[in-house]
């Protein structure tokens, strides 16, 4: 399996929380305790914590106090989250449900030939997991069976997804991958990328950010062609 650190690294300086109300201070909260913290989700009042070996953490208090909720997981290295109406998990070992908002875990892998989850997107009616060597897996069932939809991508390790209107894009470790019919094809869209390690892409507006392991790269055009924005980041270089 690949260096995670760097890759966690580069995934955390990239993660924004959008507020309604301007942060002016970080404060240090109590957790959670549960080794590196991958990734975040967010449903209704609750915040998931999925951590790297400690499994899955929750807060319903904005963060001040943390509970592990980590029944039925066989697996607690947690890579994403999907919160959106149905609440997933990606694992280092498959994908994991819950219907009672975390209480409780049900892996939910049929279908699936590579259960090493780095990325969850719902997009309308589908669901598209990116895998690590294994490329990208969509569901039209809730996350109960599992087909891949490579077809196109160069590269099979899906280290983030992201939706912008009807099209989607696969960041891997070589580049930016768009598909304009819910995943049944892909193409290349890196023009301008000098570093193709994408580990982590975000939307905002009609601009498209992609972070790799050379820095940040913006691309207004869909992802035709991009430029570097490593202005004010330290020890970058594209």
């Amino acid at each position: 399996m690949k260096e995670r650190l760097s890759r966690f690294l580069v995934i955390a300086s990239c993660i924004i929380f959008v507020t309604s109300a301007t942060v002016s201070q970080w404060i240090h909260t109590s957790g959670p305790e549960g080794g590196y913290v991958d990734c975040y989700g967010v449903k209704g009042d609750t915040i998931f914590a999925g951590t790297y070996g400690g499994g899955i953490f929750i807060s319903t208090n904005s963060g001040t106090s943390w509970s592990e909720t980590n029944i039925g997981l066989t697996n607690q290295t947690i890579n994403a989250f999907l919160t959106d109406g149905i609440l997933m998990a990606g694992t280092d070992d498959g994908i994991f449900i819950s219907t009672d908002d975390g209480l409780v875990w049900n892996a939910s892998n049929s279908g699936l030939t590579n259960t090493n989850i780095l990325s969850l997107l719902q997009s309308g009616e589908n669901i598209f997991a990116g895998t690590y060597g294994g490329g990208i897996f969509i569901s039209t069932d809730d996350g109960s069976t599992w087909s891949d939809v490579n077809e196109g991508l160069t590269n099979t390790t899906g280290n983030a997804l992201v939706r912008n209107g009807t099209y989607i894009y696969a960041g891997t470790d070589d580049g930016v991958f768009l598909s304009t019919d819910d995943g049944a094809h892909w193409s290349e869209v890196d023009t301008g990328l000098t570093n193709k390690s994408v580990n982590v892409l975000a939307v905002s507006g009609t601009n498209l950010y992609a972070g790799t392991t050379g820095g940040v790269f913006l691309s207004s055009d869909s992802g035709a062609t991009w430029n570097i924005k490593n202005s004010g980041l330290p020890y970058l270089n594209g």
